[in-house]
């Protein structure tokens, strides 16, 4: 009869964290402005924390301006980790495990009146097995899906006296659940104060399986093995964003924004496959000496978008912008790689054995090609996925036909984000230790 074994463990965390924040100097619209606001824009300056009877206001009845607010306050967080591994021995053979963690966790910010509540999901789960065909020779296989998701949501609250309101209804985006507005506020001689509310959000979704060849005959330890991976990485902003800025008293009292941009957002999901195989000899040359050597070959292919929505190039000469346009859709975003051969070196030499007295001497290098994700990141939040639009001197709350936006590639294009095609990727970091 087979000897079967099974093992488990069960671990969670959790952490309660509330941190104090100091008092700092911070502005908000003084209360010769709220008073001589007109009504649309009133709501929006009493939603800041009432200025600190007693602190610096840097206006008076006939120039309202900005002043000082001062208030402390706690900012939670928490953290829930929890993990659970079984394993199970089928003999001397072969080992299989499964893991599992999942490790939600919470955090507060905190600008004025504006509170900020930052979520974030992990959860791991990873397969393996472990098989011992020979004395000498062995497999080990790994299978891995990762899943994270981060968001963000600003609401306004009562902090400081402030009037709460709905920020995204006071400036024109309706009861939008979508939308981020912000505005801002830059006097002369008073300074900068802004106030904000919006949801957005990413998300990681990862496969990974690597498998591991092993053979041990004598003073060679020989390793092969290939690593893969396909990444769903989506970007969920919020799909429309929304900036009046009032430089000074008089654009606030006439309900005049300086400038308000407009700007509307696609989601997009970036997907990556990423390819890897090795090689390695873990020689002992001598009791003494033992030598680390191997390469690692890396192929990263240009990625694509769900659902066809692949990023955008542009084609032409950048030194002449008159001949730039926009690649047909699916172009690469960069020449593929073919030759990304990665060496390595390690050296581990024992300079003294006696007891109590033992010395190791170790060093290493090798070369190691950077991931592509980032730069790959930025190409889908250019062309395709956003449009701007600016207005000058407009009122709030905007209308309908001034945030309606459509997003396209048509020119003219005024500001246009968009990676070169063909583009060749960022080369490798050689690093030794």
């Amino acid at each position: 009869m087979k000897d079967l074994r099974s093992f488990f463990f069960f671990s969670y965390e959790g952490l309660r964290l509330t941190q104090p924040q100091a008092a700092s100097a911070e502005l908000v619209p003084d209360q010769y402005l709220r008073d001589q606001a007109p009504a649309a824009i009133q709501a929006i300056l009493n939603a800041f924390p009432e200025p600190t009877p007693g602190g610096i206001d840097y206006g008076s009845a006939s120039q309202p301006s900005l002043a000082q607010f001062l208030k402390s306050y706690s900012v939670p967080s928490q953290i829930d980790s929890t993990s659970l591994r079984l394993d199970k021995a089928f003999g001397d053979k072969l080992a299989l495990f499964l893991r599992a963690a999942y490790s939600p966790s919470s955090a507060n910010t905190r600008s004025l009146s504006a509170l900020s509540q930052l979520g974030f999901e992990t959860q791991t789960y990873t397969l393996g097995a472990t098989n011992q065909w020979t004395r000498k020779i062995s497999d080990d296989f790994r299978l891995g899906f990762a899943r994270s998701d981060s968001r963000v949501i600003g609401i306004l609250d009562g902090f400081g006296g402030a009037m709460p309101i709905n920020l995204a209804a006071a400036v024109g985006q309706g009861a939008s659940t979508t939308a981020t507005p912000s505005i801002f506020l830059d006097f002369a001689g008073a300074g900068y104060t802004e106030l904000s509310s919006g949801v957005s959000g990413n998300g990681l979704r990862q496969w990974n399986a690597i498998n591991t060849w092993a053979w041990i005959p004598g003073k060679h330890a020989f390793k092969f093995g290939v690593d893969y991976r396909h990444i769903d990485s989506p970007i969920l902003p919020s799909t429309l964003q929304l900036y009046p800025s009032f430089l000074g008293a008089a654009d606030v009292l006439n309900n005049a924004a300086t400038e308000t941009s407009v700007l509307a957002l696609s989601r997009a999901t970036p997907i990556f496959e990423q390819f890897a195989a090795f090689a390695q000899d873990e020689w002992h040359a001598s009791p003494f000496l033992t030598l680390s050597l191997g390469l690692r070959w890396e192929l990263s292919l240009p990625p694509s978008g769900a659902n066809g929505q692949d990023a955008y190039t542009i084609s032409g000469d950048l030194s002449e912008p008159a001949t730039l346009g926009l690649s047909p859709r699916g172009t690469s975003l960069w020449q593929t790689p073919w030759l990304n051969f990665a060496p390595r070196l390690g050296v581990a030499w024992q300079s003294r054995n006696r007891q109590g007295w033992e010395t190791v001497l170790r060093s290493g290098g090798g070369v190691f090609f950077d991931s592509d994700n980032q730069v790959a990141g930025s190409g889908f939040s250019g062309a395709g996925f956003e449009a701007v639009t600016n207005y000058f001197g407009a009122p709030l709350p905007l209308s309908p036909q001034q945030i309606n936006i459509p997003i396209g590639i048509a020119p003219p294009y005024g500001t246009l984000g968009a990676k070169r095609e063909n583009a060749r990727v960022p080369g490798c970091n050689r690093r030794s230790q």
